[in-house]
């Protein structure tokens, strides 16, 4: 069983040891840090397995950057990504946010059936019709989270909504797996309903966009990540992801 250690304060997307790509010179401190922390996971759940004890559920944490058991470049790192990050709309180098086109064009057509998601989740995807995204086109469909045999805790939809853009919508029932998700108190800057979430904007100099919003709840972790052709509009992207999150049935 895979273990991961997600970050959300500084994902755009996905699971560590991995590291925004627009990570400061403090990069590689951090990538082993996030390392470490994935390795002494496994260990224990090795240890666990070994004493045929339970392993344990996945973790969520939320924490103040300063509070962090990690080196003082490693919390440096974190406090200059949260400032960068969630004090308003990042501005990115050019060629760093993709097109729809050429994320569309890597992207494989392939919708899980129904049948295949009731066998292979531990509990039924969020439904979108209440959302925005009922009027989008459905592309693609992958497992998401901690992955086990044939079945996932998770999933990954990815949807393209015309004049807008590309959509990811991602949902793990986090606990069930054995990884761990720390959330910084630093980086919590908006709400979904009752649920503290934190949301990123960037812009690229060529003239893209992108938007995530990300949100935990006691059973799942949620994340939208919009991509638009469209980057003087935005802002208008991260309402729209905070529309779709509100509506989103759980």
């Amino acid at each position: 069983m895979k273990i991961s250690i997600l970050i959300l304060a500084v994902m755009s997307c996905g699971a560590c040891p991995e590291v925004s790509a627009q990570a400061g010179p403090n990069v590689d401190a951090v990538g082993q840090w996030l390392r470490d922390l994935t390795e002494e996971g496994v260990a224990r759940q090795q240890d666990a397995l070994l004493h045929d004890a339970p392993s344990a559920e996945g973790a969520y944490v939320v924490q103040s950057i300063a509070d962090l058991d990690a080196p003082p470049i490693v919390k440096t790192h974190f406090q200059d990504e949260a400032v960068a990050r969630y004090t308003g709309v990042m501005t990115v180098a050019m060629g760093t946010i993709p097109s729809v086109a050429a994320l569309m064009a890597q992207t494989p057509v392939r919708v899980l059936s129904d049948q295949i998601l009731r066998e292979r989740l531990p509990v039924p995807p969020a439904g979108i019709a209440g959302t925005p995204l009922r009027a989008a086109r459905l592309v693609n469909t992958d497992w998401w989270g901690t992955r086990s045999g044939i079945n996932a805790t998770g999933l990954s939809r990815i949807y393209l909504l015309e004049g807008t853009g590309f959509i990811e919508f991602s949902e793990d029932s986090y606990r069930l797996g054995a990884g761990k998700i720390i959330q910084f108190k630093e980086a919590l800057n908006a709400t979904v309903g009752d649920t503290p979430a934190m949301s990123h904007m960037e812009r690229s100099v060529d003239g893209r966009g992108m938007a995530v919003l990300s949100w935990v709840t006691p059973e799942k972790s949620f994340q939208l990540r919009l991509v638009t052709d469209d980057g003087a509009s935005i802002e208008k992207g991260a309402e729209l992801l905070m529309q779709i999150a509100e509506g989103i049935d759980r």
